[in-house]
């Protein structure tokens, strides 16, 4: 007899799908003394498979019985010496689903034969066939089969030999990933009984079978929002159509709430798109009015219940920055102005102006080169001379599509050119590797000094030191320079002039001067090179250099930890003396043990060159630096 439980139902897109227990009970009366219970009878026309409790059962190995004492199907197993198995198994036919759980128990027992040591085994196992149909009844017992061959096995139970009937643990629990259409029942001997008890049947009686039968859980709810990103060209219209996709068909009512935001930049059936509006379709159809378009959300509303909003964002490519340039002449005469103009924006640009002043000339009020007026294009600004020098304009850009890039216009000479030289901020002359203005010492103006090999630190000068001045800004290109002052030998000027190297004979100043020729005249730039004589500087280190008011004096820190050499006393700075050229100590300073950073005001020195000493406690160390 048949007992069916119904644990639930679920309408699911309208159709009804049950959840069940199915207990296959073989303790009722009915079945013959056949050895072969499930044999299906020869007949003309062949008879159908047997059905018990409605469910078609088939023997695939060996001769399953039915024990009237016992109430239940009797399955026999024994080890062959050959090494497979004596195993007894029949199918029975049941519609296992994908995605169900399913928890199947056996309610059994054993008898262990003569001499056998070891629990006889109950195996179950899902199949998409019933592994053949066995309808002999010569009642041979258990027949050759090796299991492991044809199917790997869901559960295993060793069936303990008892006096009643037990329910076993669940040998089949989970959930099925494909679709199945029978289950195996198999009586196998143990692993132990191959070689050491061969020929020895034992039984398992089986009085029921559990199946029990889960509903899946419904998928999640799940949406996705396509096209996300939003493939877009700045400056371009584009039309496109968005789609909150359903992804697992989730039943119910569902309308569908759109966020654009305000000034989005969309249309929407013709006109504007409004910051928000919900449809009950899942598409909607934009078109861009604008060069900037805003993203697109949705927020899916499921039978009242709303879900994650969802984004797709956009994606303007890039518009490199080379697709624009600033125009405007170079040179703005005295009492003129100059209009400079970023070409080739897209409308909605926006351009925020900077101007560096690089050179004031003296005599410029407050150091004011030029002033800038934007009142009159957004792209444009106009430059109006109130000084004397040089300046930078920079553009700062901004498109629709809110990128960012910067552009300049580089060496912009101002005002009245006259014979009065700016003066410029002096240089070191120094061995590259100690790290004195080598590269730009002013824009466009590159310093190389030439590197002859590592310096004798003892009394080694620059001053026997061949130095190179170049010119590589484009704006400097009709430049000339000049020696004013100085002791040089090997002077050479080359490309035009426009570049120069000399050897300084001894310490004292050069003075080199920098003509440049514009559209308002020419005008003069001084500047100021210092040989230098170097000094080793052990473990200590001056900065600025050069300096103006305060020069800071210090351990280096960072070279004893390069060189992994241990902090000690001997290296605290006692005593600091600043002596000038002149061999005239100018200042002198006594210090506190422990002292390793000292800041020193040499506000009150003349302009020029003087040698700082350092006294550890045992050892006076020298440097020179520049006063300016």
């Amino acid at each position: 007899m048949k007992k069916i439980k119904i644990f639930s139902l679920l309408l699911y897109c309208m159709n009804v799908i049950y959840a069940q227990s199915v207990t296959i009970n073989y303790s009722s009366p009915g079945f013959g003394a056949n050895c072969n219970i499930f044999a299906v009878p020869i007949t003309s026309p062949p008879t159908s498979p047997i059905l018990y409790q409605g469910l078609e059962h088939t023997t695939s190995v060996g001769f399953p019985s039915y024990s009237s004492t016992e109430k239940a199907i009797k399955l026999q197993e024994k080890a062959i010496t050959s090494g497979s198995d004596g195993c007894t198994q029949y199918a029975i036919k049941y519609p296992f689903k994908k995605n169900y759980n399913y928890k199947i128990m056996v309610n059994c027992r054993s008898i262990r034969g003569t001499g056998s040591l070891s629990l006889p085994i109950i195996k179950l196992n899902l199949s998409d066939d019933n592994m053949g149909i066995n309808n002999s009844t010569t009642c041979s017992g258990p027949s050759p089969f090796d299991h492991a061959l044809h199917y790997a096995t869901y559960g295993a139970y060793a069936v303990p030999q008892t006096t009643s009937f037990d329910l076993s643990p669940a040998l089949i629990n989970g959930t099925l990933s494909k679709n199945y259409n029978y289950l195996l029942v198999l009586a196998a001997p143990a692993d132990l009984d191959w070689s050491t008890y061969p020929n020895i049947i034992s039984s398992i009686f089986v009085k029921s079978i559990e199946i029990t039968e889960t509903l899946p859980a419904p998928p999640a709810i799940t949406f996705t929002l396509t096209p996300s990103p939003i493939p877009l060209t700045c400056g371009s219209s584009t039309t496109q159509i968005f789609t909150a996709n359903n992804v697992n068909n989730s039943p119910g009512t569902i309308t569908y709430n759109w966020i654009l935001g305000a000034g989005n930049g969309w249309n929407y059936l013709g006109s504007a798109a409004p910051a928000s509006f919900t449809t009950t379709t899942n598409t909607i159809t934009l078109d861009s009015y604008n060069s900037y378009v805003s993203n697109v959300q949705v927020q899916p509303v499921v039978n009242g219940v709303a879900q994650p909003t969802l984004t797709a964002v956009t994606s303007f490519s890039y518009v490199p920055y080379w697709n624009y340039s600033v125009s405007g002449d170079a040179s703005i005469c005295s009492g003129t102005s100059n209009p400079f103009v970023v070409n080739g924006l897209l409308p909605g640009s926006v351009v925020t102006w900077e101007i560096n002043t690089r050179i004031s000339s003296p005599g410029n009020n407050g150091g004011t080169v030029v002033v800038g007026n934007t009142t009159t294009l957004p792209n444009q600004i106009t430059l109006t001379q109130v000084g004397n020098g040089v300046v930078d304009l920079v553009a700062h850009v901004t498109n629709p599509c809110l990128q960012t890039f910067t552009l300049q216009k580089n060496d912009i000479y101002v005002g009245n050119y006259s014979t009065s030289p700016t003066a410029i901020n002096g240089y070191i002359l120094a061995w590259p590797q100690y790290g004195y203005n080598n590269g730009p010492i002013y824009n466009g103006i590159n310093y190389n000094p030439s590197n002859y090999g590592p310096p004798m630190y003892s009394a080694n000068v620059v001053a026997g030191l061949q130095n190179n001045i170049s010119i590589t800004s484009p704006s400097l290109n009709n430049a000339t320079w000049a020696l004013i002052t100085g002791n040089v030998q090997n002077l050479s000027f080359y490309n035009g002039g426009n570049n120069f190297g000399f050897t300084p004979n001894d310490f004292n100043p050069i003075l080199m001067r920098l003509s440049q020729s514009g559209g308002c005249g020419v005008n003069e730039f001084d500047f100021w090179f210092y040989p230098y004589q170097y000094y080793p500087p052990y473990y200590y280190r001056i900065s600025p250099n050069p300096t103006k008011d305060n020069l800071l004096v210090g351990v280096n820190e960072d070279k004893l930890a390069k060189e992994k050499i241990a902090k000690s006393i001997n290296q605290d700075i006692k005593e600091i003396q600043i002596i000038d050229k002149m061999g005239i100590v100018q200042t002198k300073q006594t210090f506190a043990n422990g002292t390793r950073l000292q800041n020193i005001n040499v506000a009150n020195l003349k302009i020029g060159i003087y040698t700082i000493k350092i006294y550890n406690g045992k050892e006076w160390i020298s440097m020179q630096f520049v006063k300016q």
